[in-house]
């Protein structure tokens, strides 16, 4: 049996830079060379491939005085940078964070990122009238809070939505070498900014350091398809499977509209946030409000929605912003979230003195306290992550503002798409300006039908094309699980280890290093598969 699917796909537009980690770091002189242009991000399975029989490079390439930007020089490895970062902001990084790529090294956006967003942002629609209240009984609090949205993956509210990977897409031109000042109270009515370099709060963004990221340019574009499916949204199996109810969301129109109302709320909050704070975040207020009235400015029926998502989205963007103060409160004195004051002198940072102790480290106070007379800063979350505007490079632009816009109107099951790449094509829209008008016309994928073609009877089976790849370079990549093969400039790739000859894994998978194998491929596309690495004798 099968039920109906109401999905869509997405063109995912930025209005502001994305930054999404995957957890590492690039660092010069390693990762990356600087020059005239940008950061020249330095693929290592090319390099490998371009040193492969030259034992002096290699044999330099891992000497302790070795010197990636000479190196790269002395042997003319032009072809193994894989891409160029433009940077935007003060200076040139020693190192920057990096942002999430698939397995053939593109940029994508991930549909648990996104997904997640949209979780935020329909869970306020949960009632959560019946509540405890956090305070006296923190655990009881959580325990309800945990068992709104479904006691676990299985029972989730969100089982009905389903949010796919984007496509990746070529890093070149899409992604920036970004740097993000922390805009950061020293008091409840005084403003400043966090130094990364001696973990100060300094009271200019100029005296300032930030943290440099790798990040999607505000005007670029993904594609994601979201999906509801009907089978787990009707009344019956909520029922059956003990699924909380998402109420009044019926829809893609309604989905979008639960978004809209949510970040209006979010953009509004940090609007009034910022303007609190005079000149020092009269900037960023002045782009806050203009995402409220690009939200605000949506068609009600387009379909339309506009959210925040991933790094820099904070607290607020994180949980929803839903608590009352009261229970914020107990949240924070529970989890130790934000600063802890001296009740005797204000002052911040105090230490542990033993359980349940801290002493103030203020010479002229002193004084130790319990954790029920410790205070709390007034403001909770003190800190927002800002990226330096294109236009006048004062740090004054909040990451991760996405408009998601269908790209056809009508409803589809299993029916083909339109090629990703026409879908993708952004109508090129500048900083926080929401782009005019849809993307190229498209025409419905039920509208293309092929000519008839003529009947030969049932096809045989066509055994897939193998092709030998000798001393091809095998590269293991643990976190996305992905082996690699690097042959004369191609690559091909697979998800199983169980292919690697036991006489190769400890190389590979504990050292974590490259290894040279023969190794036989299949075409898939443009691309290439890894079908089996023969031992080596």
């Amino acid at each position: 049996m099968t039920t109906p699917r109401d999905t869509k796909t997405f063109e995912v537009h930025l209005l502001t830079p994305l930054h999404i980690g995957d957890g590492e770091e690039l660092r010069d002189g390693l990762d990356f060379v600087r020059s005239t242009a940008g950061l020249r991000v330095i693929s290592l399975e090319d390099l490998l491939i371009s040193l492969r029989s030259n034992n002096a490079a290699l044999r330099e390439l891992g000497h302790g005085s070795f010197h990636l930007e000479r190196f790269m020089k002395a042997y003319n490895l032009e072809s193994a940078v894989a891409y160029t970062l433009p940077v935007r902001g003060g200076g040139s990084p020693a190192e920057l964070r990096r942002f999430i790529k698939d397995a053939y090294g593109r940029p994508y956006l991930p549909g648990t990122t996104l997904k997640g967003a949209i979780r935020t942002a329909l869970w306020m629609t949960l009632d959560r009238s019946a509540l405890p209240r956090a305070k006296g009984d923190f655990r009881g609090f959580q325990r309800a809070v945990n068992a709104l949205d479904g006691k676990d993956p299985h029972h989730d509210f969100l089982r009905f939505l389903q949010v796919s990977d984007s496509p990746g897409l070529e890093p070149e031109g899409m992604l920036e070498a970004l740097d993000v000042r922390f805009f950061n109270l020293q008091s409840p009515d005084q403003a400043g900014w966090k130094d990364f370099g001696d973990k100060k709060t300094k009271n200019s963004w100029n005296e300032a350091r930030g943290v440099f990221v790798e990040a999607a340019r505000a005007g670029g574009c993904f594609v994601a398809r979201i999906g509801l499916d009907s089978f787990f949204q009707s009344q019956t199996t909520r029922l059956a499977g003990a699924l909380p109810d998402c109420p009044g969301i019926r829809t893609p129109q309604d989905l979008a509209d639960a978004v809209n109302r949510h970040s209006l709320s979010i953009a509004q909050g940090e609007q009034a946030f910022f303007s609190r704070y005079g000149a020092a975040g009269a900037g960023a207020a002045k782009t806050c409000a203009e995402i409220a009235a690009a939200i605000r400015s949506l068609d009600s029926s387009s379909g339309e929605c506009i959210l925040r998502l991933a790094w820099g989205s904070g607290w607020k963007g994180m949980t929803g912003d839903w608590m009352s103060a009261e229970d914020l409160e107990a949240a924070r004195r529970e989890k130790n979230l934000g600063k802890i004051l001296c009740p005797f002198c204000g002052r911040e940072k105090p230490r542990r003195d033993g359980p349940g102790r801290y002493k103030c480290t203020n010479k002229n106070c002193g004084k130790t306290f319990g954790e029920a007379e410790r205070h709390l800063f007034a403001v909770f979350p003190k800190t927002r992550r800002l990226a330096l505007s294109p236009s006048d490079g004062t740090p004054c632009v909040p990451l991760g503002w996405v408009l998601l816009r269908p790209v056809e109107d009508r409803r589809f099951a299993g029916e083909a798409l339109v090629t990703l790449e026409q879908a993708a094509k952004p109508p090129h829209p500048h900083g926080l300006a929401v782009p005019e008008g849809a993307s190229d016309p498209v025409s419905a994928a039920s509208d293309l039908q092929p000519e008839k073609a003529a009947d030969f009877g049932p096809e045989e089976a066509v055994e897939p094309e193998k092709i030998l790849w000798p001393a091809a370079v095998l590269v293991w990549t643990p976190n996305n699980q992905t082996l690699t093969a690097n042959h004369e400039g191609q690559k091909a790739y697979t998800k199983s280890r169980d292919i690697v000859p036991e006489s190769l894994h400890k190389k590979l998978f504990q050292k974590k290093k490259p290894v040279t194998a023969d190794v036989r491929v299949e075409p898939i596309g443009n691309g290439f598969n890894i079908l089996e690495i023969l031992p080596q004798n």
